[in-house]
């Protein structure tokens, strides 16, 4: 019998192959929840089914890792790295918070802006993922926690860690981030195009600094950022439709004087 079979190893393969076969069912279940996102509740059904996913995920990958003889600190649960690698990691995380500030202080002062995010949200799928109540807009923000947390955990920290046992580091941290991408198929093309270099962005992070925590408090504000902002075009969508009606008129008005 293979020594990985009997030896402490054990653990880590099985927890890795919870993980990928959680991942494979998710075209199923987003298949199930496109049949379904028309009924009552529907949505925030799948955002609590998600978020037990997610930490379901992140918990057997760390046991996993541990009782596989590892230490937390292999995976990133230690202080950023001392040094000029630590300080950029720091500066890519304050690039990050200032950006998703800057996106939400325009979105929520400009209507020109909103009309931009409007057409960029309109050229990938997120009807199954965009709260459009109060309820939901409190489960997505709930997800994004839970996302921040459980899925740095599990991409950028376990599963890099773990490939890069057997084989180059620079190939782990390839298959971590097409991993990281592939779940979210259901954003169609061109949404994975967006996804992919913000998981590379996220890498980046915890490679320079050798910890989680910057990339975990990034990817919870974007993804708040993004719940806000939802929140935002929801809450300005008729004022906007009425300005945009208005300007219109005005400019037919302007033509026909001119004529």
């Amino acid at each position: 019998m293979p020594d990985w079979m009997t030896g402490p190893d054990v653990f880590l393969i099985g927890a890795l192959g919870f993980m990928t076969l959680v991942l494979a069912m998710g075209p199923i279940l987003d298949r199930r929840h496109e049949k379904r996102k028309h009924r009552p509740g529907a949505k925030v059904a799948m955002y609590r089914e998600s978020m037990v996913m997610l930490w379901a995920m992140a918990i057997v990958v760390t046991l996993g890792w541990i009782l596989s003889g590892r230490s937390l600190a292999e995976i990133g649960f230690v202080s950023l790295r001392e040094g000029w690698q630590g300080l950029a990691a720091l500066g890519l995380l304050v690039l990050a918070l200032a950006y998703c500030a800057w996106q939400l202080i325009q979105v929520l002062t400009s209507k020109r802006a909103r009309a931009s995010v409007r057409q960029q949200i309109g050229e990938v799928k997120v009807d199954l993922i965009r709260p459009t109540t109060k309820t939901e807009a409190w489960h997505f923000q709930a997800i994004s926690f839970t996302a921040g947390v459980t899925e740095e955990v599990i991409f950028r920290g376990v599963l890099i860690a773990a490939l890069a046992l057997v084989m180059p580091l620079w190939l782990a941290v390839i298959i971590s981030v097409v991993a990281f991408t592939l779940p979210h198929a259901y954003q169609g093309l061109a949404g994975m195009a967006k996804v992919l270099p913000t998981g590379a962005f996220l890498t980046a992070i915890v490679l320079l600094g050798g910890a989680l925590w910057p990339a975990i408090l990034a990817h919870w504000v974007i993804d708040m950022t993004a719940g806000l902002t939802f929140a935002v075009l929801d809450r300005h969508e008729d004022e906007d439709a009425t300005a945009d009606g208005a300007a219109d008129t005005e400019v037919r008005d302007t033509a026909a004087l001119e004529v």
